[in-house]
């Protein structure tokens, strides 16, 4: 009887222990996209039991704690079954690319333009993506292709990179409108000439009437002093009073009018005085580049040189108001230099009241530019000197009050 139920119990032990199920994971690691679901029937797949797949009635305690499918990462869960763990790693990945929108915009002529919200709002630049956040995205943009200092059309990249390093880019045409040269002009200043000196019958006496226009050859001033033209000189034939009256030296003669045609006109005072006393803005002359370096060499006290070219139209515009602004200051030496040279390299092009101005540099300024310590010398170009030095380069037609403030600093310095 004992072994009877000795043998029962060893069967039913058998048959127990042949029951007994033991798993195992066929992988460390599964992917999932970024927002999917993942269901027990994803891992159970993985799962092999003595072997074998295990059935849906195998009972399997997953552990997801820390699993978070809306986040790009890795993550550890772990299978359960009979007491036991089996961890298995989850990786969360985006594959999306980010969306980036931005239509055609137009800027202005060398405009500073700085890269932030606050531009991208100002184009109306907007950016997306399933998994990573708009300031990370916005910070990753990259913009390839515009020149700010080109005017017209030019084609742009945006590249836009989110957090799983997807890229998108998209190109669209900005428009650089070109920035004309503003020219304030102040009032204009009359320099008045000087007063001539106008000869009157009473200053035209008879020394006054010497010259070879108002005396003749007989009638010099011993002849037509009043001892001289004694009845008893004029007994000759050539001094008598009333040959004397009808010559050259008579108080008619020498009347204001006789002094108009000569050389003491008021006209001609003006002219002459006006020639002597020009201001040094006011003559133009055509000088080379190595005429340039003499002058400034020879500078001996504040010293204002406007160089521009000959084809510059709206140069001319501007000097008459430079001429009208220097020509009250006294302190200055002030020229204005036309140079005659063959452009050799061309550096921009402005458009100046829809005209296009090309600005170029010159290689006969290259000993220019080595000893006075510039890096550019174009035309047309201002150049402030004081004491044989360039204190300040001004590019391009400059507005009167940027070089009324430039010239009272360095005057003050």
């Amino acid at each position: 009887m004992k072994k009877i139920c000795c043998l029962c119990l060893t069967l039913l032990l058998a048959a127990g222990c042949s029951k007994e199920i033991t798993i195992s994971l066929t992988t460390d690691m599964i992917t999932v996209n970024v927002h999917d679901e993942l269901p027990d029937a994803k891992i159970l797949q993985y799962v092999n039991c003595n072997n074998m797949v295990c059935s849906e009635d195998i009972e399997l305690d997953i552990r997801r704690d820390e699993l978070n499918l809306d986040k790009v990462g890795e993550y550890t869960i772990d299978v359960l079954y009979n007491g036991s763990g089996y961890p298995l790693k989850v990786k969360v990945i985006d594959v999306e690319k980010p969306t980036i929108h931005v239509e055609p915009f137009t800027i202005e002529q060398y405009e500073n333009i700085i890269w932030d919200r606050e531009m991208y709002n100002r184009i109306q630049l907007t950016v997306s993506d399933n998994a990573t956040d708009e300031n990370t995205l916005y910070n990753s943009i990259k913009v390839e292709g515009l020149d700010p200092s080109i005017a017209g059309e030019q084609l742009v990249t945006f590249t836009l990179k989110d957090a799983s390093r997807n890229e998108t880019s998209i190109s669209v045409t900005v428009t650089v409108e070109p920035k004309p040269v503003v020219v304030v002009k102040p009032p204009p200043v009359v320099v008045p000439p000087k007063e001539p000196e106008i000869t009157t019958p009473s200053d035209a006496t008879p020394n006054d009437a010497t010259g070879s226009d108002a005396t003749g050859s007989d009638a010099t001033p011993n002849d037509a002093t009043p001892s001289d033209a004694t009845p008893n000189d004029a007994s000759g034939t050539d001094a008598t009073p009333s040959d004397a009256t009808e010559s050259d030296a008579t108080p008619s003669d020498a009347t204001p009018s006789d002094a108009t045609e000569s050389d003491a006109t008021p006209n001609d005072a003006t002219d002459t005085d006006s020639e002597d006393d020009t201001p040094e803005i006011l003559r133009r002359v055509t000088m080379t580049a190595k005429d340039v370096l003499n002058l400034l060499d020879s500078s001996r006290k504040n010293e204002v040189i406007y160089v521009s070219q000959t084809w510059c139209s709206h140069c001319q515009a501007f000097v008459k108001t430079l001429d009208s602004y220097l020509a009250e200051r006294d302190d200055l030496i002030v020229r204005e230099i036309v140079l005659d040279l063959e452009p050799q390299t061309e550096v921009i092009t402005q458009n100046v009241n829809g005209e296009d101005v090309i600005h170029y540099e010159y290689a006969d300024f290259e000993a220019f530019k080595k000893q006075y310590n510039i890096d550019f010398v174009g035309t047309p170009s201002i150049f402030i000197i004081r004491n044989g030095k360039v204190r300040e380069t001004l590019i391009g037609n400059q507005s009167i009050e940027i070089l009324h403030d430039k010239l009272d600093s360095i005057s003050n310095n």
